[in-house]
């Protein structure tokens, strides 16, 4: 014979609240403003900073995903970045 439960687990249980924050690119202006900031800062991330901002730009690339890139990558002949993210399938940013 099934039972009621005394107690309603239920109200227990945290619901996630779901972020109503809207995302939004970057304008023209904010980017040129990154642009000049990072090439007036060519002693961070080992003389490259300017070439990483770029990267991140063109590619929404996140840190982790930048941080992860080797050499063996980036294909210059056929102009692509083949990013390898764990846990998921093998992603490629063609260069325009």
């Amino acid at each position: 014979m099934v039972e009621m439960a005394k107690v309603n687990v239920a109200m227990n249980v945290n619901i996630p609240v779901k972020s109503n924050k809207v995302k939004r690119t970057l304008a023209r202006k904010e980017i040129k403003k990154i642009l000049i900031t990072a090439k007036e800062t060519p002693h961070l991330c080992r003389g490259y900073f300017y070439e990483v901002v770029i990267l991140a730009i063109y590619t929404s690339l996140r840190r982790g995903g930048i941080r992860s890139l080797r050499w063996e990558d980036i294909q210059m002949n056929s102009k692509k970045i083949y990013i390898q993210a764990p846990m998921s399938k093998e992603k490629s940013y063609d260069a325009k």
